[in-house]
Order: C-alpha cells, then sequence, then structure tokens
C-alpha cells in the first residue's frame, strides 16, 4: 500500500476542477482506514471563492498542507 498521496483538490491545473466536500470526505476516510498521509497542494486556494474545506479539516492528523509543492 501506498504510504503517501499527494493531491491537488483545489482549482487542480490545467483543468481548474475542484473536489467536492463529499469527495475530500471520502479520501480523509480511505486514508485513515490504510494509514496513508496526505500532501495537499493549495497553491490555487486563495485564487477561487470556492468555500470547500481544505482535506485538512477533514484528516488534520494525517495532512500537511503545502502552497506550491508543484510549481518552481
Amino acid at each position: 500500500h501506498p504510504k503517501v498521496m499527494f493531491l491537488m483538490p483545489t482549482a487542480k491545473n490545467p483543468t481548474l476542477v475542484t473536489l467536492s466536500a463529499e469527495r475530500r470526505q471520502a479520501i480523509a476516510k480511505i486514508a485513515r482506514e490504510y494509514n496513508v498521509a496526505l500532501i495537499e497542494d493549495d497553491l490555487y486556494g486563495e485564487l477561487t471563492d470556492d468555500p470547500t474545506p481544505l482535506l485538512a479539516e477533514y484528516a488534520p492528523e494525517r495532512t500537511i498542507v503545502a502552497g506550491g509543492l508543484s510549481k518552481s
């Protein structure tokens, strides 16, 4: 099983798709079930008016939030 999952759930480039709150809750549940750490790249979080909570709000004990791991 993987130990870490990297996600960009808000305004995913290039599609600008944002995962719903329900989908984020499902990811948090699966991460707990399989003991997987989550790295959430929230680079575009402040550029959207979508109020969807960060993954860290659903699984704070296993989520690291970064603001730009996918860009150099």
